[in-house]
């Protein structure tokens, strides 16, 4: 090697070794390098070449030249290798808030403390701390930051839901989009971090069926039980019961909302006007009014002859809606205009499979004795049949459905002069979607099909669909709960609050 290059690559080595040492990785430019080494720039760059083939440096144009984490000891090649500055401080306060260094609910040290401790500026400090912020790592409090407890806290972040179950401990559900609205309900809940508490009520045994760790917040100090408040809901609740069981509520001194899902509370809500405890939500498009506005729809957009199609008419809010479709066609002197196809034995699937409880009867049966052969046999293959067993309900339901639903769309389809079938709820709907497309009936080109509640499937089948903003209501029931003085200055006194529905108009209609 030519004696220049020797005393470059040596001079190079040397600052390497002082860069390693000082924890760089960035060292002057060729230029300046070979400035220092008294050798020319080309010499020099003849030098980094070699230790760059060697792996010990890297150069890039406009980028200088840096130290491989290859030539660094193993400590420090590690943090060479982590990225930025910022990003490593980042990680290395993830790691101590997941370790337990700052445990949840602990403050953090402040600015000027983590400032020497990463060896970081202030603005560097601050990219650290949003991004953590932003991830729910940490969050801002009143001076500082602080390590959130994401555990479900027993404190006083727990809600009450009371509902109707029958003896058998099953939810009473009368009307098609409760389970929805529940499930929408228990996460608005759950986001917030709060306990959520379902406490059945028994018709039968006219009663509360309270879990013994929450019969504290029933008792002589419900001040200091840790209680938000109570969500109610009405359906299933006997008439009669629910004046006394909602001042049982109200003596707690807790705020309690109440789900109208039916929109016959009215007469109750003026009842208890006096609790200002006690609020009632209510869907400002009750069944009839939702209907009402179908109704206008289909008129305006030429139609003069619809379908009204439900096999489970003996529901209250099947005939509510039937009802209001009627009045808006008769009002616009269409008295011929709603032709109804209807089942007026059966108001849900429970009683549908009253009608054929025989036929359901032996298919267990049949089920049961499979179950016993196979345990001789296979313990997966007894699970399996169990398993099976445990379906046979929901699918009998959805076939019974179907079969009694196929005569009634078979009728409506022999009027030609039906332009659209209004059907009773969004699985019923879906069912006579399914009808037309085998029957070679072009949607809505021919026929205009509509359902009600807007569900996640009508959603997926683009059913045109009412939705009665269950989530807007669910949400408003909360906020009165956490919030009852903001709630009550946006709402007002009145103890009946409606949500405004709207028809959802998707590409099964025209």
């Amino acid at each position: 090697m030519k004696p220049a290059r020797n005393r470059a690559r040596r001079f190079l080595e040397g600052q390497v070794a002082r860069a390693v040492a000082s924890a760089a990785t960035q060292l002057p430019s060729i230029k300046q390098l070979a400035a220092q080494a008294g050798v020319a720039q080309a010499t020099m760059w003849a030098a980094v070449q070699q230790l760059k083939y060697e792996g010990i440096v890297s150069a890039r144009p406009r980028k200088g030249v840096r130290v491989e984490c290859s030539a660094m000891p193993p400590a420090r090649r590690e943090t060479a290798a982590a990225g930025p500055k910022w990003l490593r401080a980042q990680g290395k306060l993830r790691r101590d808030i997941a370790s337990g260094v700052y445990e949840a609910g602990d403050r953090l040290p402040s600015c000027k403390e983590l400032m020497a401790r990463h060896e970081i500026s202030y603005p560097t400090l601050r990219k650290v701390l949003d991004g953590l912020e932003r991830e729910g790592t940490i969050r801002a409090c009143t001076r500082g930051y602080m390590v959130p407890d994401v555990r479900r806290r027993r404190g006083l972040d727990t809600v009450f839901l009371i509902a109707a179950t029958t003896d058998d401990g099953e939810l009473v559900v009368t009307i098609p989009r409760t389970p929805e609205y529940l499930r929408t309900l228990e996460y608005e809940v759950l986001k917030k971090n709060l306990n959520f508490v379902m406490i059945p009520w028994s018709n039968s045994r006219l009663q509360l069926d309270i879990p013994e760790e929450w019969a504290g917040a029933f008792r002589a100090s419900p001040q200091t039980h840790p209680l938000l408040g109570i969500l109610v809901w009405m359906t299933g609740i006997a008439e009669d019961q629910s004046a006394a069981l909602l001042r049982r509520l109200a003596a707690l001194k807790r705020p309690v909302s109440v789900l109208d899902d039916s929109g016959q509370c009215r007469p109750l809500a003026r009842q208890l006007r006096s609790s200002r405890q006690i609020r009632f939500f209510g869907v400002g498009a009750t069944e009839s009014v939702a209907t009402r506005e179908i109704g206008r729809f289909l008129i305006q957009s030429g139609h003069r002859r619809v379908a009204w199609i439900s096999p489970l008419n003996a529901a209250h809010w099947s005939r509510d809606r039937q009802r209001g479709l009627q009045e808006v066609f008769r009002e616009a002197g269409l008295d011929d205009g709603v032709v109804s196809f209807t089942i007026e034995n059966a108001g849900s699937e429970i009683e549908l499979i009253d009608n054929d409880q025989e036929v359901l009867s032996w298919i267990l049966a049949g089920l049961d004795h499979a179950r016993g052969e196979c345990e001789g046999l296979s313990n997966l293959a007894g699970e399996t049949v169990g398993h099976l067993r445990r379906k046979v309900d929901m699918s009998f339901k959805a076939i019974l459905l179907r079969r009694y639903l196929e005569p009634l769309c078979e009728q409506a389809l022999a009027d030609p002069a039906i332009s659209a079938w209004v059907v009773a709820n969004d699985p019923a709907a879906l069912l006579a979607l399914s009808f037309l497309e085998k029957r070679g009936v072009k949607v809505p080109q021919q026929i205009s099909v509509i359902g009600f509640d807007d569900s996640v499937e009508a959603f997926m089948r683009k059913l045109s669909s009412y939705n009665f903003a269950g989530p807007a209501v669910m949400q408003a029931m909360l906020h009165n709960i956490l919030d009852p003085a903001s709630f009550e200055r946006l709402h007002g006194r009145g103890n009946h609050i409606e949500i405004e529905g709207f028809f959802n108009l998707r590409q099964t209609t025209r």
